[in-house]
């Protein structure tokens, strides 16, 4: 289901005013399932999506666009951008594509396919387990090797890739939810549930695991997150640029803080309510 939550005019072109051509709008791909970051229950969808719209109506920028909802993810990198049907998607973490003899195959089409706008936000990864898992008391990512690590469907695994932990070193399980993860550890299905931690606590809560879930304070990962646009696509560095533009004018006057810690305060307040 796509349905736009920002539409700045009334077609898929508008006319430059000053040459008399006509401006393809820029369509903007985001998706569910990624709360506090993008999430319709969210005021503005969550604040990688607030500032996103933001931007484009900032540093100058008046080009026409849309931002609108595709829950599948996946379809993001297999359809949407690919076949120019959408022009960025709303958003990815960046890997780092110095090395890709080391890297898995989602990790290298990512750099060999894909434009990365400046970066939206730096978001930290947790890495959770039952309280009675082994792997729970580990203290380096060498001492994961052999476990079964579950990161859900749409998230990337650069700094698994980064640190060695892949197949055969590890199993990793992707399933459609970031709930299924958490079920899964609790359950034993999985040793590690490792997601960005302030998407993290929303779901044990829900799923009331918090007395025998817990996030290991000695592995961390950093992982920038940015909009990505398709390689092919001809304006895909000319869109980039009007966003990187509004996020540089929003960094510069303290906007962009403003919007992800009222949102974050939002996401907070609505966890505490349910």
């Amino acid at each position: 289901v796509v349905a736009p939550i920002t539409d700045t005019t009334p077609s898929s072109v508008e006319a430059d005013t000053a040459s008399g051509t006509f401006r393809p709008k820029l369509r903007f791909a985001a998706g569910n399932d990624w709360y506090p970051f993008a999430d319709e229950r969210l005021t503005g969808g969550g604040f990688l999506i607030r500032l996103v719209s933001t931007a484009m109506n900032r540093g100058g920028n008046d080009h026409p666009y849309s931002i609108e909802w595709v829950d599948d993810w996946d379809s993001h990198l297999t359809v949407l951008l690919p076949t120019g049907a959408f022009d960025i998607s709303v958003a990815w973490y960046q890997p780092d594509c110095d090395n890709l003899d080391r890297v898995s195959g989602f990790t290298r089409d990512l750099c060999l396919n894909y434009v990365f706008s400046e970066p939206l936000y730096d978001a930290v990864f947790g890495f959770f387990a039952r309280t009675d898992n082994p792997y729970s008391e580990a203290k380096t990512f060498a001492d994961l090797k052999g476990a079964n690590i579950c990161r859900p469907e749409g998230y990337s695994y650069h700094d698994l890739d980064k640190e060695g932990l892949m197949e055969p070193v590890i199993t990793l399980s992707i399933p459609a939810l970031t709930a299924d993860c958490f079920k899964g550890i609790v359950d034993g299905s999985y040793d590690i549930a490792t997601v960005e931690s302030q998407a993290a606590y929303p779901i044990i809560d829900e799923l009331g695991i918090a007395d025998v879930v817990m996030e290991n304070p000695r592995i961390t990962s950093l992982q920038a997150i940015a909009a990505m646009a398709y390689k092919t696509n001809p304006r895909a560095l000319e869109y980039l640029a009007y966003l990187n533009r509004g996020l540089t004018d929003m960094r510069d006057s303290g906007e962009w803080s403003t919007i992800i810690a009222s949102s974050l305060k939002e996401a907070s307040e609505m966890s505490q309510a349910e």
